[in-house]
């Protein structure tokens, strides 16, 4: 008997088949997105021809392509899924590109979703290690937002090169780059050690007299989301409340406007 998915399947396989009749930019996209979207749906005996489809766009020569494959790979790279070989593959060559917004873009698929610790560990992580050499503040923008998922799935070695690349990005010389670190310090914080708090809470405090105020603006708001996480009567707690004394004495009211509509959890 025919199931209802099993027509939906082949209806996606022929939109997909007659998307590149006339391969535009649009219709390569929506490609891209249709298999991201729906790869669960589409019948096993197509797998080695959807797979081909990807690797093919992963060498398209229009970059919009390649950034939109980018993005669609991070939720094909899954352990054990039925495109994880392709994704992978096609990542490591687009991590390679030579066009920075591509590059970014698959950077930023490494840490969509969380992984398992050994998947993490032998398969992602050295793709995301690879991608802390880039001289680009971009690429270093994206790894701040997915932090918290690359924490979450590190084992102890991955782990250690992770939250010392935080600590950087916390003090980044680029605006942008460190009030995204900031933002992420919610997703990051539950996957810290225990050790670790203490020592995130005095690279918080150098931000306090930093002389831009968007920057202190972005650390009254997200301050208090770390408290919850940290032992009790802790250091990293006595350097917080140091912290939130600081704010609530600086100079631009913005920040210290920002303190107060975000200070609640903590007191």
């Amino acid at each position: 008997m025919v199931s209802e998915n099993d027509v939906k399947g082949e209806s996606l396989y022929q939109l997909i088949k007659k998307l590149q009749v006339v391969p535009t930019t649009k219709s390569l996209v929506s490609v891209s997105r249709i298999i991201s979207k729906y790869s669960e749906l589409i019948p096993s005996k197509y797998n080695g021809e959807i797979s081909k489809i990807l690797t093919e766009l992963a060498c398209s020569s229009i970059p919009q392509v390649r950034k939109e494959l980018s993005l669609c790979l991070g939720t094909l790279l899954v352990e054990n899924g039925v495109y994880e070989g392709t994704a992978n593959a096609c990542l490591k060559r687009l991590l390679k590109d030579n066009l920075d917004t591509v590059r970014v873009a698959a950077t930023e698929a490494l840490g969509i979703r969380k992984h398992g610790k050994g998947y993490f560990a032998s398969q992602i992580f050295p793709m995301v290690q690879s991608t802390l050499e880039y001289n680009s503040w971009k690429n270093r923008w994206v790894i701040a937002k997915r932090m918290g998922n690359l924490i979450a799935s590190c084992d102890v070695k991955c782990y250690k090169v992770l939250i010392g690349c935080y600590f950087k990005l916390l003090l980044d010389t680029e605006i942008e780059v460190c009030c995204r670190a900031l933002e992420s310090l919610k997703d990051v914080a539950p996957g810290l050690e225990v050790d670790d708090f203490a020592k995130i809470a005095l690279e918080l405090q150098k931000l306090c007299s930093n002389e831009n105020s968007e920057i202190r603006k972005s650390l009254a708001s997200e301050i208090s989301s770390i408290f919850q996480f940290m032992p009790k009567e802790s250091e990293g707690q006595v350097t917080g409340k140091t912290i939130i004394y600081q704010l609530f004495k600086d100079e631009s009211s913005e920040v210290r406007a920002s303190l107060f509509a975000n200070i609640e959890p903590f007191m």
